[in-house]
């Protein structure tokens, strides 16, 4: 469900444990948004984290990559984890660079990627 390394927006980072420990309990974790993997279009998608407490939503059915406290905040952590696909392989193939780094057996404790928010400059 959660992969080992975790994108996770600055606002939340003193909040990650509980934020996980809400979701794996299957509770409501008020405005707090998850980006994940949408196996069907190979992309990555942000929602509502509190869909996870729903008791139809399959438990297993979502791969999380991050943790974000609004939508604006989620957006910038997709664009982040593009930015770091596009530096290891030079492509966008979402679901090999999830198994490559992130789902990666040599990390033995969840790792977390602090982003800070990203601002266009234009």
């Amino acid at each position: 469900m959660f992969t080992n390394k975790m994108y996770v927006d600055e606002t939340l980072e003193k909040k990650i444990p509980k934020i996980l420990r809400k979701i794996k309990r299957r509770q409501k974790c008020g405005h707090t948004y998850v980006i994940v993997f949408n196996k069907d279009f190979n992309r990555l998608e942000y929602t509502d984290a509190d869909i996870f407490a729903h008791k139809f939503y399959p438990k297993k059915e979502q791969l999380v990559l991050g943790i974000a406290e609004n939508s604006e905040n989620a957006k910038s952590l997709i664009v982040a984890i593009y930015n770091d696909m596009i530096k290891i392989s030079e492509d966008i193939d979402v679901k090999n660079f999830i198994l490559s780094s992130l789902v990666s057996k040599k990390y033995k404790k969840r790792e977390y990627v602090i982003v800070d928010n990203i601002k266009d400059e234009d």
